[in-house]
């Protein structure tokens, strides 16, 4: 179906269902969960091996947030809903368009949702978005009327006889909430607002979902064109939320150099020192200054560190590990990114990949999979190629890569043997991250991670341990119209993963309970000595 053959053309009573998929969350079930594939940006990316000291954090539904801020009509927006709770809200309330955002894992989440939405409001309208809707075989898949793809906000105005070129609103949310280590709560960390000037990336990298989804290499959506829109909308969120720290999410903020002087010049002209984590690639970052990127409050970047001899012209000429140091000599935390999987590594040469992103030394490291995305260039390569396993073979469920990886590579020279070595070599040194001021022991050597304390000596966590993100709706669903705007204080509580500090048994007898319970008892101490 055509978006213009929709029946809500200036329509102002038209009521709104904005949803993500169902918890709980980063636990086996039939939908397509996995316990191997936490709901956090840290814990399930970054931090992962770290066992207790892995960094937890929870974050809002951004994209549902910024298309509800964006539309003139009644909307709902509900955030890691159990199922019980989503068919709740679809029996209780009339809703004439309801939309679900999901990742390609959740593909059976959504297909179970689509299924309750015709049982229990059939006259809905059903569009789903996200990242799911790179697949292109999704209509066969799941029972909708609409798919997004792109750009969420200009897709809904349209589909509602909207004027798709009005100015963007940007919702006040705070960009993560229940930070924790070691089940507790980390206390005197200042908030930081979200603030999106655009989406997609126009490097277009062959492995991107996110360029892919909106428009690939040479295009992106920008929400906010000059550092004067960007300055007005910074002010706003300061204003609302109380906050001086900013998480700018933009796949290479810094790459429009105009902008970012433009804004430099309006935050030294009005005195404001603001604090900004941004992403941006190697090559762009060295077209600044370092006073340039101090005086803006450039304070944290996260940047790709695709591998020694990259193929990525954002790395081309670059010095990474000159650079990384001399960002740290000046405050500029970095979170380094390393993509392992490439079609020259093997079980031969993976350690010496990991070795050199290593010594980069970062405060921060992330190594991902080389996976094909459904939509993205590398996916229609490896399709091409017949190098793709089957959905049979590999689910979607799985397709981050953690349990299986979508590619075969067929019959490449390798052979057979070497094919499977190199797959056991990734999966081995999957989601290595690290964190400052600590050790962990991969497999294979130790890597020394800036530390002393050596993680990778404490016995694996029991079940009793770990956390895996339940599943409930974030407050009342009526409340969330209107977020924009709303105070810090008034952030949605942790539903997605529960109270931490509630599930921490340690199995008597075990080392590890006794290693844990003392340094949380030191922890304790401390905190009462201060007070």
């Amino acid at each position: 179906m055509n978006i213009k053959e929709s029946n809500f053309n200036n329509k102002k009573d038209v009521k709104i269902l904005l949803t993500g998929v169902f918890g709980p969350f980063a636990r086996n079930d039939a939908y397509g969960s996995r316990k191997a594939n936490p709901m956090e940006l840290y814990h399930n990316q970054v931090t992962r091996v770290q066992g207790p000291f892995s960094l937890r954090m929870f974050h809002r539904t951004f994209g549902l947030l910024m298309i509800e801020a964006n539309i003139d009509a009644p909307c709902t927006v509900l955030e890691f809903p159990t199922l019980d709770r989503f068919i709740k809200e679809i029996k209780s309330k009339k809703y004439d368009i309801i939309g679900i955002s999901s990742i390609v894992p959740n593909t059976l989440k959504v297909k179970k949702m689509c299924g309750e939405i015709r049982r229990y409001a059939p006259d809905a309208t059903i569009v789903v978005g996200g990242h799911i809707a790179n697949r292109d075989d999704l209509k066969s898949v799941i029972d909708t009327d609409f798919i997004c793809r792109g750009d969420g906000i200009r897709w809904f105005r349209n589909f509602l006889g909207q004027d798709i070129d009005a100015p963007i609103k940007h919702p006040a949310v705070i960009s993560g909430f229940s930070t924790r280590i070691m089940g507790l709560t980390v206390i005197g960390g200042k908030p930081a607002a979200t603030l999106i000037p655009s989406v997609g990336c126009p490097m277009g990298c062959n492995f991107c979902s996110t360029s892919t989804l909106f428009g690939g290499k040479g295009n992106s959506v920008i929400f906010y064109k000059t550092g004067q829109e960007m300055f007005s909308v910074l002010c706003q969120l300061e204003k609302k939320l109380k906050v001086d720290s900013f998480f700018i999410m933009d796949e290479n903020f810094l790459l429009r150099k105009k902008r970012a002087l433009s804004l430099l010049e309006l935050m030294e002209k009005n005195n404001k020192s603001w604090e900004l984590f941004v992403f941006s690639s190697a090559r762009v970052i060295e077209s600044y200054t370092i006073d340039q990127l101090v005086r803006l409050g450039i304070s944290w970047v996260w940047m790709g560190l695709e591998g020694e001899n990259s193929r990525y012209s954002k790395l081309h000429g670059v010095d990474t590990k000159s650079l990384v140091k001399r960002l740290q000599s000046h405050g500029i935390r970095v979170l380094g990114s390393t993509i392992i999987g490439f079609e020259d590594h093997t079980p031969e040469n993976i350690d010496r990949v990991i070795d050199y992103s290593v010594s980069h030394d970062t405060d921060f490291h992330q190594f991902m999979l080389y996976l094909p995305l459904p939509g993205t260039p590398l996916y229609k390569e490896y399709r091409e190629k017949n190098l793709l396993l089957s959905e049979d073979e590999c689910p979607s469920a799985v397709a981050h890569g953690q349990e299986k990886h979508r590619g075969d590579p067929g019959d490449r020279e390798q052979g057979i043997e070497h094919r499977r070595g190199k797959r056991k070599a990734i999966q081995d040194h999957d989601d290595q991250g690290q964190i400052q001021g600590h050790r962990q022991v991969l497999e294979g050597g130790d890597r020394d991670h800036r530390g002393a304390h050596r993680i990778g000596e404490l016995p694996p966590l029991s079940e009793d341990f770990r956390d895996h993100a339940g599943g409930a709706d974030i407050g009342d669903p009526a409340e969330q119209h209107g977020l924009q705007g709303a105070p810090a204080e008034q952030q949605p509580r942790d539903q997605a993963g529960g109270e931490v500090e509630d599930q921490v048994q340690a199995p008597g007898g075990q080392p590890r309970a006794q290693i844990r319970n003392q340094l949380l008892a030191g922890i304790v101490q401390a905190q009462h000595e201060e007070q």
